[in-house]
């Protein structure tokens, strides 16, 4: 797993929803895991952005 990508965004609502565009997957059919939810900072300054780690899941056979 250390080398699937990992998706930055605002919100982790929009890391999840640029990964799962990059990569052609819906929520149903990838593991999404929250690395970080990210700050805001004060006034916008210092502010981190929220990342998250998106796979595709197995198949079921």
């Amino acid at each position: 797993m250390a080398n699937d990508p990992i998706f930055t965004g605002k919100s982790v609502d929009e890391a999840i929803a640029d990964g799962l565009r990059a990569l052609g997957l819906t929520a149903d059919s990838a593991e999404i895991e929250i690395i970080s939810r990210g700050s805001r900072g004060i006034f916008g300054l210092g502010s981190e952005p929220a990342q998250v780690r998106i796979t595709p899941r197995a198949a079921k056979s």
